[in-house]
Protein backbone atom coordinates (compact mmCIF):
# COMPACT_ATOMS: atom_id res chain seq x y z
CA UNK A 1 0.00 0.00 0.00
CA UNK A 2 1.02 3.53 -0.53
CA UNK A 3 -0.27 6.55 1.73
CA UNK A 4 -0.19 9.74 2.81
CA UNK A 5 -0.07 10.51 6.01
CA UNK A 6 -0.09 13.06 8.30
CA UNK A 7 3.19 13.67 10.49
CA UNK A 8 0.77 12.04 13.16
CA UNK A 9 0.16 8.85 10.57
CA UNK A 10 -3.01 9.60 10.03
CA UNK A 11 -3.98 8.06 6.79
CA UNK A 12 -5.21 10.78 4.53
CA UNK A 13 -5.44 8.78 0.56
CA UNK A 14 -4.15 5.79 0.22
CA UNK A 15 -3.88 3.72 -3.24
CA UNK A 16 -3.22 -0.60 -3.17
CA UNK A 17 -0.98 -0.97 -6.09
CA UNK A 18 2.21 -0.75 -4.45
CA UNK A 19 3.96 -3.58 -6.46
CA UNK A 20 2.42 -2.45 -9.99
CA UNK A 21 4.97 0.72 -9.22
CA UNK A 22 7.89 -1.48 -7.45
CA UNK A 23 7.70 -2.86 -10.57
CA UNK A 24 8.40 0.09 -12.55
CA UNK A 25 10.69 1.17 -10.36
CA UNK A 26 12.71 -1.37 -10.63
CA UNK A 27 12.62 -1.58 -15.01
CA UNK A 28 14.12 2.04 -13.83
CA UNK A 29 16.23 1.85 -11.39
CA UNK A 30 19.29 3.13 -12.88
CA UNK A 31 17.86 6.25 -13.47
CA UNK A 32 16.39 6.86 -10.52
CA UNK A 33 17.65 8.84 -7.35
CA UNK A 34 15.26 8.68 -4.90
CA UNK A 35 12.75 6.23 -5.74
CA UNK A 36 15.33 3.48 -5.85
CA UNK A 37 15.71 3.57 -2.53
CA UNK A 38 11.86 1.56 -1.51
CA UNK A 39 12.33 -0.73 0.58
CA UNK A 40 9.99 -3.76 -1.09
CA UNK A 41 9.57 -5.86 2.25
CA UNK A 42 10.11 -2.79 4.95
CA UNK A 43 8.36 0.56 5.24
CA UNK A 44 9.51 4.11 3.33
CA UNK A 45 8.53 6.97 3.73
CA UNK A 46 9.61 10.07 1.62
CA UNK A 47 9.18 13.63 3.43
CA UNK A 48 8.39 17.05 1.80
CA UNK A 49 11.66 17.69 0.61
CA UNK A 50 12.19 14.33 -0.61
CA UNK A 51 8.66 14.34 -2.95
CA UNK A 52 9.41 16.76 -5.23
CA UNK A 53 12.26 14.45 -6.30
CA UNK A 54 9.23 12.16 -6.38
CA UNK A 55 7.45 14.58 -8.29
CA UNK A 56 10.35 14.87 -10.79
CA UNK A 57 10.98 10.79 -11.12
CA UNK A 58 7.38 10.19 -12.25
CA UNK A 59 8.16 11.25 -16.01
CA UNK A 60 11.06 8.44 -15.40
CA UNK A 61 8.72 5.85 -14.61
CA UNK A 62 6.13 7.15 -17.82
CA UNK A 63 8.77 5.95 -19.90
CA UNK A 64 8.95 2.57 -18.82
CA UNK A 65 5.41 2.27 -18.37
CA UNK A 66 4.23 -0.50 -20.87
CA UNK A 67 0.78 -1.99 -20.37
CA UNK A 68 -2.93 -0.14 -19.27
CA UNK A 69 -2.34 -1.08 -15.86
CA UNK A 70 1.08 -0.11 -15.58
CA UNK A 71 -0.21 3.68 -16.49
CA UNK A 72 -3.66 3.43 -14.87
CA UNK A 73 -1.25 2.76 -11.30
CA UNK A 74 1.08 5.30 -12.78
CA UNK A 75 -1.84 7.96 -13.20
CA UNK A 76 -3.14 6.81 -9.17
CA UNK A 77 0.91 7.22 -8.43
CA UNK A 78 0.71 10.66 -9.89
CA UNK A 79 -2.13 12.03 -8.19
CA UNK A 80 -0.76 10.90 -4.53
CA UNK A 81 2.42 12.59 -5.05
CA UNK A 82 0.87 15.77 -5.88
CA UNK A 83 -1.88 15.73 -3.44
CA UNK A 84 1.42 14.93 -1.06
CA UNK A 85 2.65 18.20 -2.34
CA UNK A 86 -0.42 20.01 -2.09
CA UNK A 87 -0.01 20.83 1.83
CA UNK A 88 2.28 20.45 4.81
CA UNK A 89 3.59 18.27 7.10
CA UNK A 90 2.30 15.19 4.62
CA UNK A 91 4.52 11.96 4.12
CA UNK A 92 4.09 9.40 1.26
CA UNK A 93 4.40 6.14 2.67
CA UNK A 94 5.01 2.99 1.23
CA UNK A 95 4.03 -0.25 3.35
CA UNK A 96 6.43 -3.49 1.64
CA UNK A 97 5.18 -6.66 2.30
Amino acid sequence: MITVETEKGERLQSMDEFHEILELVERAFTKLSILKWIDPYGDTTFNQVQIREVEQELSVLKEVAESSVEHSSLAKFEELVRFCRSGVHRYLKFYGD
